[in-house]
């Protein structure tokens, strides 16, 4: 019993495997000879095709129909060439919509310190951008902060400025 189904069970694989669809083929085309190459098995039949022709006197248009012809006559539908991949578009850049924006260069009270001011705000998420950039004990200082100010009215946002000023200790003013 067991004889017969491991015979069976054999016979079977065997089958499948003679089933293999594998097939490769490979068309080349200089201009002046088209080589079409076809070998393997599809649907349990073989094939094995190599045929060369000349072609210098034919254009491209006819050297395409020769080879759809070749494979139509093999029972082969045309190979379609996958178009290249195109190329990823750039990301495109957050939309922020700035209600205003500016920049200042002052001289502090004795014009020996020089620093510059920026100060943005976004309508759209509420933040304040304040930058600032200057000398300190001779080092070059660049100062942001971001500074939730939704729901603040101009007055409003121009005392927080004030009060990170102070508390950075922008040179005062000059008058």
């Amino acid at each position: 019993m067991k004889l017969l189904f491991t015979s069976l069970i054999m016979g079977t694989s065997l089958v499948a495997l003679a089933q293999d669809n594998s097939i490769s083929r490979s068309i080349s085309d200089n201009g002046k000879t088209l080589s079409i190459r076809v070998k393997g098995t599809q649907n349990g039949k073989n094939y094995d095709y190599d045929r060369s022709f000349d072609v210098s006197n034919l254009d491209k248009a006819a050297r395409n129909d020769l080879s759809n012809r070749i494979l139509d006559s093999l029972g082969l539908e045309k190979l379609s060439v996958p178009s290249p991949p195109s190329a990823p578009s750039a990301p495109s850049a957050p939309k922020v919509s700035v209600q205003s924006a500016s920049t200042q260069k002052r001289n502090s009270a004795d014009g020996q310190n020089p620093f510059s001011k920026e100060v943005s705000y976004s309508s759209s998420s509420g933040e304040l951008l304040l930058r600032y950039k200057f000398k300190r004990d001779g080092k070059d200082v660049l100062f942001e902060r971001t500074i939730d100010a939704r729901n603040k009215s101009e007055q409003e946002r121009q005392q927080l400025i004030s009060e990170v000023e102070k508390e950075i200790g922008v040179p005062a003013k000059k008058n």
